[in-house]
């Protein structure tokens, strides 16, 4: 019984969100909606939250209900999902689809789907993979939708990106031009960027690590790819029919050979809406995908719990920018391959609430090249005064 409730406790911190309530005191206001065992179970799931049992955890409701029965994950969604429905009906309140995403999405757990297990034995209800995902749910090619993207032209390294104001003729970024450039380094790995919604309204903003702002232009409208836009459409269908927020910013990436990789990273989540997910569907040839905790200290020496070869068109589904989501526990990468493999790639949808509008992205652009230039010329003025000192020494020898 406790290590059912300590699995569900996770989802305690996420419904409490909805309109501040748990769905412990939820059920009790609505018992007639509802019924007994529906509010007994769920009080002993997720614990109480009223006036007189404030603060009472998962362990001490399970001791003052037992021997009420553990609900399994899945009728725990579908629980808590009614509960708060109801104690909308009671009080008029129209349910929205971010209340409904305070619960965990309805996801059948057929074979073709692997939650990921931590390395302490829990099962994360917020992140998994789907294999075969695009074949067998979106009902596409991954291998022809990947040809497509490929034969998209490369945008030169030496030039700046131009803006497009209708956000048509996209292009792909090389890891070697400067915007993409990491630490003065090149990235192992090319990328496009697109975004749904009216283009005309300002740049959708992912701000990861090593973000540039002369990056900016490369986002493009996702109708300029009709294939891509299908795809997306598809995706987001799912996504409502999981009762999960849709996706609105994407970014393709493709690694050239076996050599090309991304380090071991968790989404920088300030830019994505609540509660939300991001999904990696996977291309081309394939790949190891893996998984390793997040730790405060000495990151670098921990271990992948997670590593497998993913195929093309398979999924990985990961919850973000939410209380205890898996996002935050642990970090994702692409590691390189030991034997050759041929072009792969990714396509990594988003929900993404920060829209900046074009107007203020010109001004950052021009003031970011500005703030460029001034560390350029005090970089050169150091360098040139540190050669005046050491002419000037060299001089004073020669005197001696």
């Amino acid at each position: 019984m406790k290590a059912s409730i300590a699995v569900e406790e996770r989802a305690t911190n996420v419904l409490r969100k909805a309109k501040g309530l748990t769905v412990a005191s939820t059920a009790m206001d609505n018992k007639q909606a509802l019924g007994d065992d529906t509010i007994m179970n769920n009080y002993l799931l997720f614990g109480g939250d009223s006036d007189d049992d404030a603060g009472l955890t998962a362990a001490e409701a399970a001791e003052v209900m037992a021997p009420t029965p553990v609900l399994d994950g899945a009728t725990a969604t579908r629980v808590a999902r009614e509960a708060y429905e109801a104690y909308c009906a009671v009080n008029d309140d129209e349910p929205d689809v971010g209340d409904r995403n305070m619960t965990w999405p309805s996801v059948d757990g057929d074979g073709a789907i692997e939650f990921l297990t931590l390395p302490s034995g829990e099962v994360l209800k917020d992140a998994w993979i789907h294999k075969d995902y695009m074949q067998d749910v979106l009902g596409v090619d991954p291998g022809e939708l990947f040809q497509t993207l490929l034969a998209i032209e490369n945008a030169p390294s030496n030039e700046d990106i131009p803006f497009r104001p209708d956000g048509s003729q996209p292009r792909w970024i090389r890891g070697d031009h400067p915007g993409l450039h990491y630490r003065g380094h090149a990235l192992k790995r090319h990328k496009m960027w697109f975004q749904g919604g009216r283009f005309e309204e300002g740049l959708r903003t992912y701000r990861y690590t090593g973000w540039q702002h002369k990056i900016s232009y490369a986002t493009h409208a996702l109708s300029s790819v009709p294939s891509l836009h299908s795809v997306s459409t598809k995706v987001n269908a799912d996504m409502g029919d999981k009762k999960m927020k849709k996706l609105d910013h994407w970014i393709v990436t493709t690694y050239e050979d076996e050599n090309d990789y991304i380090g071991f990273h968790s989404d920088k989540a300030k830019d994505f809406d609540e509660e939300s997910y991001f999904v990696v569907m996977k291309l081309g040839a394939p790949r190891k995908f893996e998984f390793r905790m997040k730790k405060e200290v000495n990151q670098d020496k921990e271990v992948p719990f997670f590593s497998k070869v993913l195929s093309a068109g398979t999924a990985v589904f990961v919850r973000a920018n939410g209380i205890n989501d898996a996002n935050s526990i642990v970090q994702h990468g692409v590691p390189p391959m030991d034997e050759a493999c041929g072009p792969s790639g990714s396509i990594v949808g988003r929900a993404i609430k920060t829209v900046i509008p074009w107007e203020k992205v010109h001004a950052n652009i021009a003031a970011s090249e500005r703030a460029k230039q001034k560390r350029l010329a005090a970089k050169k003025r150091k360098k040139e005064s540190a050669i005046e000192v050491v002419q000037a020494e060299e001089k004073k020898q020669k005197v001696e």
